[in-house]
């Protein structure tokens, strides 16, 4: 609720109070609210993520409050698991642990939030199966390292992972490969589309320091997640 806007509130409040209306302004209508209806609503902590606002006790008090205890490492092994229950349980522990102490280490900013669904988003990477992206190492980059933005942050976190794993984090070379078929860059490989330019490795001016982003930028592509530059 604390993430909602404020015209979406004032619409709960009308739903909430003897009037028992809700009003869409893009269809210029009002519903009436049977008085049997119950609503349900939840919202993290203020303090928790970026542009989250406190609401007025007098809003809050509508609801009767439960307070739901943060989940446990073994929760979150639980659901990793079974979700993808070809992961190794010992892998996933090591993960459920190094994505506790990367919190832990950027949770005094706004700015990072690292929690659950980076675990099933780290495990979604490692089941694709991709050669080089198989290995937790490799798939850490993705989701942890570059998404931090100096490299004293990121090297602390490639030393999170060595306490967590007992192995270093290597990132994989600058192979660049273009055919007819696929295009690979570092460790990813994805198919190419029927649409193509002819000729187009002579316009191809990639400088070796930018084949990891471009591996990563890549690799979000064909896991059809967004990317913001």
């Amino acid at each position: 609720m604390n993430l909602a806007s404020q015209s979406v509130l004032e619409g709960l409040n009308a739903v909430l109070d003897h009037r028992g209306e809700l009003y869409i302004p893009e269809l210029s209508k009002t519903f009436h609210v049977p008085c049997c209806t119950r609503l349900f609503a939840c919202q993290n902590p203020v303090t928790q993520g970026g542009g989250r606002k406190g609401l007025p006790l007098s809003f809050v008090n509508r609801f009767t409050q439960v307070y739901l205890e943060p989940m446990s490492n073994s929760d979150l092994v639980f659901i990793t698991c079974s979700i993808y229950p070809d992961m190794d349980k010992e892998t996933v522990q090591r993960m459920v642990q190094f994505n506790n102490k990367v919190h832990e280490y950027c949770g005094s900013s706004s700015l990072w939030e690292f929690n659950l669904r980076d675990i099933l988003r780290w495990s979604e990477v490692i089941n694709k199966r991709q050669p080089i992206h198989s290995s937790p190492s490799e798939s850490m980059r993705l989701l942890y390292t570059y998404r931090l933005r100096n490299r004293e942050m990121r090297n602390k976190v490639k030393g999170l992972y060595v306490e967590c794993f007992n192995e270093e984090s290597v990132a994989p070379g600058g192979l660049l490969h273009l055919s007819d078929d696929v295009l690979q860059i570092g460790g990813t490989i994805a198919k190419r589309g029927y649409y193509r330019y002819d000729d187009i490795s002579e316009h191809l001016k990639i400088l070796p320091s930018q084949t990891h982003l471009l591996d990563l930028l890549l690799r979000n592509t064909t896991m059809n997640w967004m990317t913001i530059l």
